[in-house]
């Protein structure tokens, strides 16, 4: 199955910039395609490089890359939820309030490529599980409305837009 593109108005419009990443039409094939690329990167980060902060304040890399991996876990978990026709809103989170307790900076990198793989993985399973009714269906989280659909490329921009970051800021890959 292909899940197309998402409607404007079947998310809040914070997730355009993250929809807009996706270059295609086909979600699920990027999908596959970026769990490559993002294992790619963070595997040719060196070791002594993988705490560094582009600025005062900002996110170390372990931090980016911890953070992207929270928010696709989160983001698999409304999808769910939803597609099973979940009526109550699902709390927000505070994402800075996350990587702050989350001590990323104390993990090893393999540890990342390791959760991250399990999760791709399992997200791919699931969002290939999904038939045309549950892409079509909607649910609330933090008082704003979506839809499976756009779920789904809400995680794959979301992870493009680190990437992006990651390589511009951080390695200077641009």
């Amino acid at each position: 199955m292909i899940i197309h593109r998402p409607l404007d108005s079947e998310y809040p419009e914070f997730y355009h910039r993250y929809v807009q990443l996706v270059p295609d039409n086909d979600v699920l094939k990027f999908l596959k395609k970026q769990k490559r690329s993002f294992i790619d990167l963070i595997k040719e980060i060196p070791e002594k490089k993988q705490t560094h902060r582009y600025a005062a304040g900002k996110w170390s890399i372990k931090e980016v890359v911890g953070h992207a991996v929270d928010t696709e876990r989160i983001m698999a978990n409304r999808a769910l939820a939803f597609s099973r026709g979940e009526a109550q809103s699902i709390p927000g989170f505070d994402e800075n309030a996350y990587v702050e307790k989350a001590s990323f900076d104390s993990r090893s990198m393999e540890s990342f490529v390791k959760e991250f793989t399990a999760l791709r993985d399992s997200n791919m399973t699931l969002f290939e599980s999904f038939s045309e009714v549950m892409i079509d269906r909607k649910g609330s989280a933090n008082e704003r409305l979506f839809t499976v659909r756009s779920i789904i490329y809400i995680v794959a921009g979301h992870l493009e837009h680190h990437q992006l970051i990651l390589k511009e800021r951080y390695l200077g890959h641009y």
